[in-house]
């Protein structure tokens, strides 16, 4: 009996992985820890009613131990592989904080350890068992007069001369690439034979004649919804891309993209907290100067210069594509986008505060529900312009007496932060401070 309890004692005592967490024990992306137990290279311990795969950490640890091993003495097509997206994964794990998907690259600046993941994976992608001769890894950066301004992170095999036609190519009239598509659409794209031009871009065409361009590839980097550079492959001679091949390139993929939007994530919470800082900064020196001021016209005057000065620096720090300005001492700010103007316009009549009601609250229940007001009363809205994503909030606050003014910002996203809607808020608060005319 006692034999019986100690059994049930080390059985609960014993830990079990679902395949997410399998995948980030062994440092691995979902689709190759799936492909290990398709090959049945890894076997399940159990499945659960649902037909979900379970792992006993010493059957990981068995595996790790097998990759380790393998990667080192064999050309498996699936060890090595798997090898070296676990090598990449403890790569990324240098780049913090945790990532914020869908942000392009800041300026144009790809920190060492972005760009030491880049080399890491253009490396094992020329290596064995892939032994591609040429690839690159190219990150977007955001650029709002280039949408697929592109930063090279890191190559090997790519000639000087073929990224000089291409950048040359790609600013000529009616011309087009596939790498274009690719980001476009975040699509792979495989091409196994470039024989026949007439299945190419035109501007793909050139370079393939010019570089002697056999078969290529083009993966995606897509962070959310949005394809944050590629991985180009290139082969002089016609090669095919096995499904495994794509698997691993696709894990690739998603590894430099946790590496990206890690970087972006920080260099997004540097630029919201200077931008706070320098909003709140500049109020005050706005303010004190309006109070040592004796002429009412300059006062009017420094109103204006004050809101123009304050909205620059919320555009840069939010990364924002517009904003909008009414009822404040500087005069109405209309934007050049009507749906944003529009917007702000609803907050002055819609967000004034209700009266405060007590209601009962579910204990713990912290869900974030925008429809509920965070202090300043806000409208927001969402719309497509020229098929891209756009994300839109205005708020509204109280100046003197029973006057009110409001603030919108659009950002070229599906949906903005709480990260935008702090500096919105401070925005408010810093214009509702500037010089007011006597």
């Amino acid at each position: 009996m006692d034999e019986l309890l100690d059994q049930h004692a080390e059985a609960a005592r014993e830990r079990w992985f679902g395949a997410q967490a399998a995948a980030s024990y062994l440092g691995l992306h979902r689709s190759t820890l799936f492909l290990a137990v398709q090959r049945k290279h890894l076997i399940p311990d159990q499945f659960t009613p649902g037909g979900h795969a379970r792992f006993r950490q010493a059957t990981l640890e068995a595996f790790r131990n097998l990759i380790a091993k393998e990667a080192a003495t064999s050309d498996t097509p699936l060890y090595a592989p798997v090898h070296t997206l676990a090598d990449l994964a403890h790569a990324v794990n240098n780049v913090a904080p945790p990532p914020n998907s869908g942000k392009l690259i800041r300026d144009k600046d790809i920190s060492d350890e972005v760009r030491q993941v880049c080399t890491s994976a253009v490396v094992a992608i020329t290596s064995a068992p892939l032994r591609i001769p040429s690839c690159l890894i190219a990150l977007r950066v955001s650029d709002q007069h280039d949408p697929f301004a592109l930063r090279m992170a890191a190559q090997q095999g790519v000639t000087r001369g073929l990224l000089r036609d291409y950048e040359w190519l790609r600013h000529q009239a009616n011309t087009s690439f596939a790498t274009m598509d690719a980001l476009d659409t975040c699509v792979p794209i495989y091409c196994q034979d470039t024989s026949d031009p007439s299945m190419l871009r035109n501007g793909s065409a050139q370079l393939i004649k010019e570089h002697h361009i056999g078969a290529y590839a083009i993966v995606p980097i897509v962070g959310g919804d949005v394809a944050l550079g590629a991985l180009l492959l290139i082969s002089h001679e016609p090669r095919a891309f096995t499904t495994h091949e794509r698997t691993f390139l696709r894990g690739v993929a998603d590894q430099v993209t946790t590496a990206v939007t890690n970087q972006s994530r920080a260099d997004r919470l540097c630029a919201y907290t200077k931008a706070g800082r320098d909003l709140t900064q500049l109020a005050l020196a706005f303010r004190a100067q309006a109070t040592t001021s004796s002429d009412p016209s300059m006062a009017s005057v420094g109103a204006r210069d004050a809101l123009l000065q304050l909205m620059g620096v919320f555009l840069e720090g939010a990364d924002a594509a517009s904003v909008c300005a009414l009822g404040f001492a500087g005069g109405d700010t209309l934007s050049a986008h009507k749906e944003l103007n529009a917007l702000t316009a609803r907050a002055l009549t819609e967000t004034a505060a209700p009266p405060a009601v007590a209601s009962p609250a579910a204990p713990g229940n912290h869900q974030r529900e925008r429809a509920v007001d965070r202090t300043h009363g806000y409208v927001e809205d969402a719309w497509m312009s020229q098929g891209a994503p756009v994300s839109a909030l205005a708020i509204s606050v109280p100046l003197d007496g029973q006057r009110r003014a409001a603030i919108g910002a659009m950002w070229r996203r599906s949906a903005w932060s709480d990260e935008d809607h702090l500096l919105l808020v401070t925005l408010a608060g810093a214009c509702a401070m500037a010089p007011r005319p006597a």
